[in-house]
């Protein structure tokens, strides 16, 4: 298992570095995320000196202001010093430094990574898929201690079968010690000599017949009779004016299905929104009516790092990360809609 070393300034990158921790580890990586320290309060914690020479990676996350902090500039300086693999994460706020501060710095900037979008949280999934593939190929499979342990005394177990025979034998009255050199045949495995082969005839398989295996005749299967809604839904729809709206509660939450159709995406009025073309949906699907309450968020089990600025169980859930939105909508049995959708 590789292990990383994930440095970050907490006021550029806190909540980035705790869900890449979590991420990671989804996916058997062990990371440290120091919370217990404040930038540059008092001397640089041994501990974090300790981590350093332990990790395998050192991951650096590049907020905006990530390279003014005196402790992080030192945990590069450590990591650079140590020769651990450097792997920059440049946040969407980075700004490049004019200079660069020292030659640790230099080296970290250098060294290949990531840009991650986490304010706009544009491709933030693949963005870890790829960090974790970098930290994966950077780093050499380690066998596991317990494996290592039980090789050494699978070794010391052959050892001592081959020699403890020849010791007590040696030890007996009368009995010749053996040489050095059968001792060596036994552990080189060279071949003994064996007898010729005789001419003993090989008998032959006879023909056993095989009785006929029937074969099961086809039943008739009950077509399952499609709802009011399923049928709806299953017809496409090209014109708003066509659509006869269908609600149901999930948990508590209003969802409307929406038919399969196509519609026109895109707009020409914006160059990220170009060009206008047609999408179509080949099956309909279910999704939340409104957004989601911070009443349904704290009822349903949802987690996040950051308070809601505006409170109330009827105000909207914000301040949220792609990944805690993502994690919520799993405890519903559900996922986060794409683009299109």
């Amino acid at each position: 298992m590789a292990r990383i070393f994930i440095s970050y300034r907490r006021k550029d990158s806190a909540a980035l570095a705790t869900l890449l921790a979590k991420e990671l580890g989804r996916q058997g990586i062990e990371t440290f995320v120091d919370t217990r320290s404040i930038d540059g309060g008092g001397p640089f914690p041994d501990r974090l000196r300790r981590a350093i020479a332990k990790c395998d990676v050192f991951v650096c996350l590049l907020g905006a202001t990530t390279l003014n902090s005196d402790w992080v500039r030192e945990e590069i300086k450590h990591a650079h010093t140590l020769n651990k693999i450097l792997i920059p994460v440049f946040q969407e706020a980075y700004v490049p430094p004019d200079p660069i501060p020292d030659e640790h710095v230099y080296a970290l900037l250098q060294s290949d990574g990531i840009t991650i979008l986490d304010v706009r949280n544009l491709f933030v999934d693949q963005s870890i898929a790829d960090l974790a593939r970098m930290i994966r190929q950077s780093v050499p499979r380690r066998l596991p201690r317990v494996l290592l342990v039980a090789a050494a005394l699978l070794l010391i177990v052959a050892a001592a079968a081959i020699l403890i025979p020849n010791i007590i034998q040696s030890l007996l009255p009368g009995t010749p010690s053996p040489t050095l050199t059968t001792a060596a045949s036994i552990i080189a495995g060279n071949p003994t000599a064996t007898d010729a082969p005789t001419d003993t005839p090989t008998p032959h398989p006879t023909n056993t017949p095989v009785p006929p295996t029937p074969t099961p005749r086809p039943t008739n299967t009950p077509v399952p009779t499609l709802s009011p809604e399923q049928l709806a839904a299953l017809t496409p729809v090209t014109r708003n004016a066509d659509w006869t709206p269908v609600e149901r509660d999930f948990d508590g939450v209003t969802m409307v299905l929406v038919p399969a159709g196509c519609f026109m995406m895109g707009s020409n009025n914006y160059d990220n929104e170009k060009p206008v073309h047609e999408q179509c949906f080949d099956a309909p699907f279910w999704i939340d009516k409104y957004e989601v309450t911070q009443g349904q968020f704290s009822r349903l089990g949802g987690s996040k790092v950051i308070p809601n600025a505006f409170t109330g169980d009827n105000r909207p859930v914000e301040n949220i990360t792609w990944f805690e939105a993502r994690d919520f909508c799993e405890l519903r049995g559900m996922r986060l809609p794409t683009e299109a959708e």
